[in-house]
């Protein structure tokens, strides 16, 4: 099994977040893992997220400005959309035989609902630190180079807004709204 790269680590969570210390590590890392891939992959465009996963040991390296990148805007987007991944899963627990609701010795379970409210509230935040990250390569492409390149039809061009909602994508800025572009009846 490949090691899986990842901008941000349990201890990172741990830190910035309200997540506490007795959170097992490997809930962290599945709920990083799924963020990177389905969040974070989609604002930098392939080229550019597996350039950074490639030369996360050595950033400066491999380009000046991606220890900026990635500390300033890349970690905290990341470290949200984690928590939007993670919630769902903190007391259920996937057993041998079920899906189980786990409670701890001196706590009980949130309802659905209040669970919910947290991830709304991580997904707004996520949203807001993506927006960001979004704005700064935008203003910035030149300092990228692998930014907005594509080498093959598979790879995942970036997306130039970080808000939407069931799939679709809601902006009010005409440049980042793609269906502006092909809109032919304005």
């Amino acid at each position: 099994m490949n090691a899986q790269i990842i901008f941000i680590d349990a201890d990172y969570i741990k830190a910035y977040s309200q997540v506490g210390g007795n959170v097992d590590d490997k809930y962290l890392l599945s709920a990083t893992i799924t963020a990177q891939d389905k969040y974070i992959q989609p604002m930098l465009g392939t080229n550019l997220y597996k350039d950074l996963k490639t030369n996360i040991a050595n950033l400066s390296g491999a380009n000046a400005n991606y220890p900026t990148l990635m500390d300033e805007y890349i970690r905290m987007a990341t470290m949200r959309w984690t928590l939007v991944e993670l919630y769902p899963y903190l007391s259920n627990k996937v057993l041998n035989s079920s899906i189980s609701q786990i409670s701890g010795t001196n706590a009980s379970p949130i309802p659905k609902s209040e669970v919910d409210s947290l991830i709304s509230l991580e997904r707004n935040n996520a949203q807001f630190y993506s927006e960001r990250l979004i704005d700064y390569l935008q203003a910035n492409t030149s300092l990228f180079p692998k930014y907005n390149t594509t080498t093959s039809s598979d790879q995942m061009q970036p997306s130039y807004s970080a808000y939407y909602e069931n799939g679709m994508t809601i902006s009010g800025d005409a440049n980042r709204n793609w269906l502006n572009k092909i809109n032919c009846c304005k």
